[in-house]
Parts: C-alpha cells; structure tokens; sequence
C-alpha cells in the first residue's frame, strides 16, 4: 500500500520511488554530476551492493555549516563586556565629555532618526 499524499501535498520524491521499483536503480541516468559514491561491497571494490551519491550543493552545505560552527565558536570566545570601552566611556565621563552642546546634538540627531524610523513603521 503507497501513500500518495500527506496534507493535500504530493510527496516529492514518488517519481524517484516509481522509478526505483520500475528499475531497482535509483535513477535512470545514474549518479548526479559532482557527486560522489560513498557505499561499498563487501570486498570494498564498489562495483555491487548499496551507493549513496553526495551532490555538490550537499557537500557544499556541510561545509557551510562547518563554517559557522567555527563562526559561533569564535564569537562565544569574545568578552561580553570590553573593559577597554567601558574605561574610556568613564574618562569621558569623569572629563565631561559627554556635557558639551557638540554631544547633545549629536544624541538628539541620532534619537530623532530613530524616532522617525519608528514612527514610519506605526500604522
């Protein structure tokens, strides 16, 4: 017994079954370009038994994924907090830095924008 759907929707991959059960290969003209076998007989040579093909974009999408991994492990490696600025931020304030009129329009330009952004975005 086939299902032929799930929710309304075809399954995707029925053709490649029909297919399968009409030859007993997995497709008509063979392995996708790029791809590579990864299954092999029993005496290792790969000529019988089960082959699994990796496409290209396969192969491509786990080393994007080995990429950010290494991405998401550097940034965990980073500080929360960078004492270096937050040093900084308390000589200003300790100077007064942040009380001369040149600062205060600049925080009032910089809030006007964003105000403005999200009163754009409000119905």
């Amino acid at each position: 017994m086939a299902m032929d759907k799930i929710q309304g929707s075809s399954l995707p991959a029925q053709s490649a079954l029909n297919n399968f059960t009409r030859t007993g290969k997995a497709g008509e003209s063979g392995r996708d370009e790029g791809s590579a076998p990864v299954g092999r007989d029993a005496s290792g040579s790969g000529t019988a038994g089960d082959i699994a093909d990796i496409s290209v974009a396969g192969k491509q999408l786990v080393e994007l994924k080995q990429a950010v991994e290494v991405g998401k492990a550097a940034l965990a490696a980073l500080p929360d907090v960078r004492e270096d600025r937050v040093a900084q931020a308390r000589e200003r304030m300790a100077e007064g830095f942040y009380h001369s009129i040149a600062v205060r329009e600049k925080v009032a330009e910089r809030l006007s924008g964003v105000l403005g952004a999200l009163d754009a975005d409000s119905p």
